[in-house]
């Protein structure tokens, strides 16, 4: 069944232009997660970028208080599936926006690090006695946090809204993709099977069957194996072996003449090529009793 997954998600550059207009309106970086949280993927620039305060607390803490914040939090969003405004244990709001398709979660968008109104001492106070709870020295940290950006509830409100517009219009279109897609290898196969299935008597070329499929050799090689789980000469092959299983029953005429009449160029390529199919020589399979139908 074709569908979204995160890897597929990950490499879409479309997905990182429309965040970088997101992090370039509200001066945010954007994350993508996996549904289990161990991966992660920086949107809207070439790397996520942390704010001030979250810097200086990594740096004297490391990142396992953030870490285990961060889990504990993908849990409530993936239970309520739903898009999750938040407070981190260090007082600071962050939010968690679920990427959802026929129901299914494939990833998390997370950002914030933010304050809600302009840091004051007063609420520099509440962070401390937050730090202090978690075991954290407050006092250094002091000029991060009065440095730390400042979005007020309504356009957060109007962040989290864009961010699910995007993501669903980003996972709905990238699934109609890979439906057409499907459709479309799905008819170069058909293309080609029937083109070799009309010349099997002839000389065939992969130049001419993906010029009747209507694509590149390459793509055409890609396609094919993709769908079926082997290549056009591999089914070509099969195709021109049954042919002749058919001739060397139902007529007395020579293996040589048989092998040219399948479109074999020669008796030791038809020999060859007969005995990897069928365990055995034309000769042998011509003497070999007949399956009971």
């Amino acid at each position: 069944m074709l569908t979204v997954t995160f890897d597929h998600l990950r490499g879409l550059p479309v997905l990182r232009r429309f965040y970088q207009l997101a992090r370039n309106l509200f001066g945010v970086s954007i994350v993508m997660l996996s549904p289990d949280g161990r991966t992660s993927l920086g949107l809207g620039g070439d790397r996520w970028s942390a704010g001030p305060f979250c810097r200086a607390l990594h740096r004297q803490v490391g990142k396992d208080l953030c870490e285990r914040c961060d889990q504990l939090h993908l849990g409530r969003c993936l239970s309520g599936r739903r898009p999750l405004r938040y407070r981190c244990f260090a007082g600071l709001t962050e939010f968690l926006i679920p990427m959802t398709l026929d129901d299914e979660i494939v990833a998390f968008l997370q950002c914030g690090q933010v304050l809600d109104a302009p840091a004051s001492q007063a609420s520099w106070q509440a962070v401390r006695r937050r730090l202090r709870g978690a075991g954290v020295e407050a006092g250094p940290l002091r000029d991060g946090y009065m440095k730390t950006r400042v979005i007020r509830r309504a356009a957060q409100a109007d962040l989290i809204a864009l961010l699910e517009l995007i993501g669903d219009y980003v996972m709905r279109t990238q699934r109609d993709l890979l439906l057409t897609e499907g459709s479309r290898s799905s008819q170069i196969v058909s293309r080609a099977r029937r083109h070799m299935r009309r010349h099997l008597a002839e000389h065939i070329s992969l130049d001419a069957v993906a010029h009747a499929a209507y694509t590149s050799k390459r793509n055409l090689c890609r396609v094919f194996r993709a769908e079926t789980g082997r290549t056009v000469l591999a089914h070509l092959h099969a195709q021109r072996i049954a042919l002749a299983c058919d001739r060397l029953r139902r007529t007395d005429d020579p293996c040589a003449a048989v092998a040219f009449a399948c479109g074999f160029g020669s008796i030791q390529q038809f020999n060859r090529v007969f005995r990897e199919h069928m365990r055995m020589t034309p000769t042998q399979w011509r003497a070999a009793p007949a399956p009971p139908r």
